[in-house]
Formats: structure tokens, sequence, C-alpha cells
């Protein structure tokens, strides 16, 4: 399955991580993120079903963080699950996104 597949637009224009982000998420992801930057909406992730998150996807996600801010446009990681927080705070790129 696409990775791209498997992250869902929710009502409002919320995209939900899907439990497995390993390193073949990450380009997909990464396309699908950017995309949503450069169009200038607001971009909220929900990371609350995320169980497993590789280094790559969190570059990833820094990456379409630090667009956004160079975009001024607004990124918000919502309900990050316990291992995505983890993933974060052992990569010391929690505070980036408020967690």
């Amino acid at each position: 399955m696409d990775m791209a597949d498997t992250v869902v637009e929710e009502d409002g224009g919320v995209l939900a991580l899907p439990a497995m982000l390993d390193l073949t998420a990450a380009e997909p992801l990464q396309r699908r993120l950017l995309n949503r930057v450069r169009s200038g909406d607001p971009l909220v992730v929900a990371g609350a079903a995320v169980e497993r998150v590789s280094t790559a996807v969190v570059q990833v996600l820094l990456a379409a963080l630090a667009d956004s801010r160079s975009r001024d446009v607004a990124f918000h990681l919502r309900d990050p699950s316990p291992s995505l927080a983890d993933a974060l705070a052992d990569l010391g790129v929690a505070s980036q996104f408020g967690c």
C-alpha cells in the first residue's frame, strides 16, 4: 500500500498520520505535506495513531515545519502519540513542535 493512501484527510483539512511511519513512508509523506504547505492552507497533522516512526519521517516533519514557517503558513502537530512524542524528544526536536 502506498503511504500517500494511508494518510487520511479528515474534516477541516487535518492530515491524520497512520500507525506505521517507516522509511518507505518518508517520501510520499514529504510530497503530501509540502504540497499542502505550498498551497498556503494551514496544516494540522494528527499524530495520535502513530505507533512507530523512523528518523527519516521526523526529518520530513521538520522540513514541512520549516517550509511552513518560511511561507508564514500555520503548522500544528496535534495529539502526538507517545511513540511520536518519544521519537521527537529522542532526536531533540520536540520543542520545535511544541511538545
